[in-house]
């Protein structure tokens, strides 16, 4: 330690240090090499000298050396210059401690699922890259000086597990202190990139181009649909960057990265109708990453789980990625600017192992059972891991927790706190909780948004076929009004907790049209009235994402709701302690399985709980679930 401050006061001693490193950054590197006692010397020849006698260019493989110290050395590339734009890419890999690099800029790119298949020099050897960060370096090249960069494909040897945990933990250093991020969309194959990044300036500055400008807006979803929305390494590398970060997409094109952001933010929160005639799904992406990157200057972050929640849909080559590439982020249980960590990553764990470990540090630290929300199984229930830990990279439908759950939120076990007791063995979790209901109906898998029409016919005819022969059998005063809040998960298109349930009603009977004489309302008159103040695309947006890829069922006492695709019937409603909706439960060889999380109309606010007791009430059991 006392050798790097020793560099560290010669190195600031040295006039013009800064000017230096952003002209002359080659002579920098080396001045620092050239003294005796620096951590740099060897390494800095090492990697520019490191070609065997009589061994040609051309056949020379650039072989990585290893970084002194992995959990505080790093490497930057410096590109070199040309100024022909189509020369091969030339550079150098330089170690040394994050703490004394050059002023250096962060790429934040998507790998592609190319093979790495094109060569550049580095440091007189070859080394393969993949297409896109080729072309990255293609369009960041400068004509007349070095640049120095960090690219995680490059500077962290891939093949190295050790060295890969390691560097995960510098993530969150190497772009908060790097001076830019620069964003690469890729190639801008549609020609429209200037077209769409103009767009997003514009609506940045209080102009959002009318609807009828489809050619624009369609060149915006096509921003918007770019890879690089949906990779979850970006996540991290966004918000730590993103007052400094710039948008490159395409041989000229640019944007600040907070036009892109503010754009997507419009567009989600009051763009519904657009989204309706372009998709452009990245853009709730975008949207996330911008409120997060505001959280990084003036908010106070999440919990970990919320991370994960908000990025599941994100993709990554290894599923250990989608919780080793959020360690770097601002959250509630660590203090990451300490270099702190909720997980200590490791590669040398399975991904099995590793969401294990997730699921029981995140049930110890946060002490609710928010975390069986996150179970997902698909079609099949899983049998690899215990039936209560999220496999982080299966997504198949939204959570029903509300987008903002600090606004508003459910209270099935009506704020009771979990009690976990001493599990039988690693795999079980023990909970309090009560089995309330059996399922005695399960419905096909309800279709989602693009698939309106279809969804309103099916909805159609669950009602005429299943819910309005019941009449009176259900539990609820108004079936009309149950349907609609099962349908939508009792939110609103954003996501939100209806509020204005006579507005949520008329969307609801303007998306089914004329439909609507298949239902007998208690007051047929206020139906008539409302409905031609109903918003369909409204409603269709609520309805996917409540319930779009989940099945509808009904119970033997007479309750409505909707649940995972993996559930059948004879699965038990529960409440269990510590949750903030029901949850879904199969019996099996004397244990539980979690099937999933659920809504059920009637039983979204403790009313489960106030039902101890009565005769038709639920019983309070202790579930092992394994």
């Amino acid at each position: 330690m006392r050798q790097l401050q020793a560099v560290g006061m010669q190195a600031l001693a040295r006039e013009g240090t800064a000017m230096q490193c952003a002209q002359q950054p080659l002579e920098y590197l080396a001045s620092l090499s050239n003294d005796a006692d620096s951590p740099l010397r060897c390494t800095f020849y090492r990697n520019i000298h490191h070609i065997d006698p009589g061994i040609g260019v051309e056949d020379a493989t650039y072989i990585y050396e290893p970084l002194d110290d992995s959990t505080t050395w790093i490497r930057i590339l410096e590109l070199q210059p040309s100024a022909n734009p189509t020369a091969p890419i030339c550079c150098h890999l330089h170690s040394m401690p994050i703490s004394y690099a050059p002023t250096y800029e962060a790429i934040s790119y998507v790998w592609g699922a190319e093979p790495a298949s094109r060569l550049v020099q580095c440091s007189g050897r070859n080394l393969a890259i993949k297409p896109n960060l080729h072309d990255a370096l293609m369009r960041l090249r400068l004509p007349i000086r070095p640049r120095f960069l960090w690219a995680d494909a490059v500077c962290i040897d891939q093949a190295d597990a050790r060295e890969r945990s390691h560097q995960v933990r510098l993530m969150r250093r190497i772009y908060r202190d790097a001076a830019a991020v620069l964003v690469w969309l890729g190639q801008d194959t549609g020609g429209v990139a200037g077209e769409a990044l103009e767009g997003v300036r514009s609506i940045r500055r209080g102009y959002v181009p009318p609807v009828e400008r489809h050619s624009l807006w369609s060149a915006i979803a096509a921003l918007f649909g770019a890879a690089w929305f949906w990779r979850v390494w970006v996540v991290q590398e966004i918000v730590l960057g993103g007052a400094q970060a710039e948008v490159l997409w395409g041989d000229e094109a640019h944007a600040e990265w907070m036009d892109v952001g503010f754009a997507a933010a419009w567009i989600r929160s009051a763009g519904y109708q657009l989204m309706q005639r372009h998709a452009m799904p990245g853009v709730f992406n975008a949207y996330m990453m911008y409120r997060l990157s505001m959280k990084e200057i003036d908010v106070p972050p999440v919990t970990f789980l919320r991370l994960l929640t908000l990025t599941r849909q994100f993709r990554c080559s290894d599923p250990r990625d989608r919780v080793f590439g959020l360690l770097g982020l601002p959250m509630e249980e660590v203090d990451t600017d300490k270099g702190e960590v909720f997980l200590e990553p490791s590669y040398a764990k399975s991904t099995a192992e590793v969401y294990v470990e997730l699921a029981r540090k995140v049930l110890d630290k946060m002490r609710t059972l928010h975390l069986l929300s996150a179970v997902q199984h698909g079609l099949d229930m899983e049998e690899e891991l215990p039936s209560w830990v999220p496999q982080w990279d299966r997504c198949f439908v939204r959570t029903l927790a509300p987008s903002d759950p600090g606004v508003g939120t459910f209270s099935a076990a009506k704020g009771i706190c979990i009690a976990e007791l001493l599990s039988p063995c690693a795999d079980a979790l023990l909970l309090h909780g009560i089995e309330f209901d059996t399922l005695t109906f399960v419905s096909d898998i309800i279709p989602d948004k693009h698939h309106s029409r279809n969804a309103a016919r099916f909805m159609t005819s669950l009602w005429e076929n299943h819910v309005k022969p019941l009449g009176s059998h259900l539990s609820y005063p108004s079936l009309e009004k149950a349907f609609c809040w099962t349908l939508s998960t009792g939110k609103d298109w954003y996501g939100m907790l209806v509020e204005n349930e006579s507005e949520h009603i008329a969307d609801f009977d303007a998306f089914l049209g004329d439909r609507v004489d298949c239902f007998a309302p208690v007051d047929q008159t206020f139906y008539r009235a409302v409905i031609t103040r109903g918003d369909p695309e409204r409603f269709s947006e609520a309805a996917s994402n409540g319930c779009g890829g989940r099945r509808f069922f009904l119970t033997s006492k007479g309750y409505m709701g909707v649940g995972p695709p993996t559930l059948r019937d004879g699965d038990r409603v529960c409440v269990l302690y510590g949750g903030i909706v029901p949850f879904l439960l199969r019996l099996r060889d004397g244990h539980w399985k979690l099937v999933g999380e659920a809504y059920v109309h009637g039983l979204m606010d403790g009313e489960a709980v106030d039902s101890l007791g009565q005769p038709d009430g639920g019983k309070g059991i202790v579930f092992e679930i394994r």
